[in-house]
């Protein structure tokens, strides 16, 4: 916050400072190990937590755009980030970045499953032996 006079014009030229220090800030690319450093920190100091009884792995974080900075983190589970771990991250990055006036919007991605729709087929061996067992189970 900074204070100006309208009357006096007192204070204006303080101004200019912290907006060329926020457009400087905000216009700034990141490399990605610095990204990822800083969220190994983040995670040993708050570790994300257990959403619908799974743990959210976050396992990298890169910068796809800049003004504002828009950082993507990709894991596994991160369609329900909680908001306060979600504000958490926001902070750390801000703090950790030194960013002064500037917000940063984040992005989550998450891997879809490779094995989805693939219905495992059984070889002619397995057939056998799977025939062979229900032999047993229908006697019992």
């Amino acid at each position: 916050m900074h204070y100006i006079s309208a009357l006096h014009g007192s204070g204006v030229g303080k101004l200019f400072t912290p907006i060329t220090i926020a457009y400087t800030n905000a216009g700034t690319k990141f490399s990605t190990s610095v990204l990822n450093k800083i969220l190994e920190k983040a995670n040993q100091a708050h570790q994300p937590p257990p959403v619908k009884g799974r743990r959210l792995k976050i396992k990298y974080v890169n910068q796809t755009d800049v003004f504002p900075p828009t950082l993507t983190f990709h894991g596994n589970h991160l369609q329900n980030v909680p908001n306060s771990y979600d504000r958490y991250l926001k902070n750390f990055f801000i703090n950790a970045l030194k960013l002064t006036n500037t917000p940063i919007h984040i992005e989550y991605k998450s891997g879809d499953n490779p094995f989805k729709d693939n219905k495992n087929s059984l070889n002619a061996r397995q057939i056998a032996k799977r025939r062979r067992l229900m032999k047993f189970s229908k006697k019992k």
